[in-house]
């Protein structure tokens, strides 16, 4: 084997490692983001933030029960059928 060719295969391996490299970095990086997005919130945060919208009118008492259920399926598909990109809006009484 020649040098010309040693080097041209040492290139090629370095170009390799970087782009793994780089991939690994990309996918951390990725699934950082996306681990930052989810927002964990408890039953009684739940059901106020579905009073303050309008979609619940129990008692804010931490327990999903039906109607915190059917609130949640009406928010949900309201937000469905809006633009992601719109803040969310108080339902119509």
């Amino acid at each position: 084997m020649t040098s010309k060719q040693i080097k041209i295969i040492l290139i090629t391996v370095l170009v390799c490692v970087a782009l793994i490299m780089r991939i690994v970095h990309s996918t951390k990086q990725a699934q950082a983001e996306s681990e930052q997005q989810i927002k964990v919130i408890t039953p009684f945060e739940l059901q106020q933030q579905l009073k303050n919208l309008g979609y619940y009118h129990g008692n804010v008492d931490g327990i999903i029960g039906k109607e915190t259920n059917e609130a949640w399926g009406r928010c949900y598909n309201d937000q469905m059928q809006r633009d992601w990109n719109k803040p969310i809006k108080a339902a119509k009484r």
